[in-house]
């Protein structure tokens, strides 16, 4: 199962990754979110034959979508742009490998290929990545580990070093 979470618009990449799922026999794909595009994309799906494939979730709570983040095997997210998105660290911390593309903090996430993959935005490029994933899935405590420099102690350690290099 892989996950793509966010709202249902155009700049998040839903489409793109639907259309990858194509390229992965037997893999499914859960939508979490809402959104405008939400019956482009259930028509895509049809039109591809995946409509039994691509499950559209709607709003998760706070609550479920760690369990579903932890039960899926990737967190496919092909958004045109981030910065450094909540949802690819929130995935991570689930134990959750990503596939996203090279824009704004990617490679502050993603290290090494136990975080998952860095791939162009092209459907031939994000089921590729899928693949090896499936394949080779890293194991989930591995994953988990690439949040831990994310954590609010973490990040208050980080702004308190940097008051007392100021203060100095």
């Amino acid at each position: 199962m892989l996950t793509s979470t966010g709202s249902l618009i155009a700049i998040k990449g839903q489409a793109l990754a639907i259309e990858a799922l194509a390229q992965v026999p037997h893999a499914h794909l859960a939508l979490a979110g809402t959104g405008p595009d939400e019956a482009q994309l259930r028509r895509l799906a049809a039109r591809l034959g995946l409509a039994g494939r691509v499950h559209f979730l709607g709003q998760i709570s706070h609550e479920v979508l760690p369990l579903l983040l932890a039960g899926s095997d990737a967190m496919v997210l092909p958004s045109e742009r981030e910065g450094l998105a909540n949802a690819w660290i929130e995935a991570l911390a689930c134990g959750t490998p990503l596939v996203i593309p090279e824009i704004g903090g990617a490679h502050e996430v993603v290290r090494d290929a136990s975080a998952g993959r860095i791939i162009d935005r092209v459907p031939a490029e994000i089921a590729r990545a899928i693949r090896e994933l499936l394949l080779q899935p890293p194991p989930q405590a591995e994953v988990a580990a690439h949040a831990a420099r994310f954590s609010w102690e973490a990040n208050a350690e980080q702004l308190a070093e940097w008051w007392r290099a100021v203060l100095a």
